[in-house]
């Protein structure tokens, strides 16, 4: 796709490799998973895995995202506490001025500030 003329960087050139080369790390994890099953991954790791994995994720998509990001629905102290615990144990962050920042609503430009 490139013309006479137009050289493509070493970065470029890197980043598409990479983009390329990714997709397939994910069947290196699986073919790992199968060899190794038995010598450290048994039924108990992959629960475990699957288990976490499920909660740390509604965590981030229902307490960070929908809950403190986007404050689409209401709840007491209590129930605010365990999406932002399980969030927290996805390394998204603390819950804090940074994370609500996206729910200061800001004047319109040319507004009289009050």
């Amino acid at each position: 796709m490139n013309g006479p003329g137009l050289a493509v960087s070493t970065g470029v050139r890197i980043v598409t490799l990479l983009v390329v080369i990714f997709p397939f790390l994910g069947v290196g994890v699986v073919t790992a998973t199968i060899l190794l099953w038995g010598h450290g991954i048994r039924w108990t790791e992959a629960g475990l895995l699957a288990a976490m994995y499920t909660v740390v994720r509604v965590g981030i998509t229902v307490g960070y995202h929908r809950l403190f990001t986007h404050r689409s629905f209401e709840t007491n102290r209590m129930v605010r506490c365990v999406p932002a615990v399980l969030g927290s144990m996805a390394l998204q962050g603390p819950v804090g001025p940074r994370r609500l920042a996206w729910n200061i609503r800001l004047p319109a430009r040319g507004a009289a500030a009050a």
